[in-house]
């Protein structure tokens, strides 16, 4: 079962070094760190769009 996971460097919860050595010990296969998004945030814009629902679609769309 393929696995994704999308951390953000400003979590309060997982600390971006934690991510980035994830990320490091996954080759960067398993790991996506992007620069905003909080813990469990992902908010895009004023309308409260959860960019997180873009990701998981190109993702499942790319596993086949």
């Amino acid at each position: 079962m393929p696995v994704r996971i999308l951390a953000t460097e400003d979590d309060p919860v997982l600390p971006a070094e934690h991510a980035r050595r994830l990320l490091a010990a996954a080759g960067g296969e398993v790991v996506t760190l992007v620069r905003h998004g909080g813990h469990c945030g992902f908010i895009e814009d004023w309308q409260l769009r959860s960019a997180l629902d873009d990701y998981a679609v190109r993702f499942f769309a790319s596993a086949g």
